[in-house]
């Protein structure tokens, strides 16, 4: 309650930071959005969208293609 979200929100943050820094690394180049997902922590596809979608505003594909191709 001290950040304004709840633990899941908070720990999801780190997640979709851990997977950004995979993708500046190019590892979406060797391997699957949800693969890199996965590996940084994420258990479902679903889950992973959502918060996604909710920090960054924008699908983690769309996101790529903007900004990595």
């Amino acid at each position: 309650s001290v950040y304004g979200k709840t633990f899941y929100e908070y720990i999801n943050e780190f997640r979709v930071k851990q997977f950004l820094a995979k993708v500046k690394d190019g590892e979406h180049k060797k391997q699957t959005i949800l693969g890199i997902a996965m590996d940084a922590g994420f258990n479902s596809k679903s889950t992973f969208n959502k918060s996604f979608k909710m920090i960054m505003n924008d699908t983690p594909s769309r996101y790529i293609e903007k900004n990595f191709l």
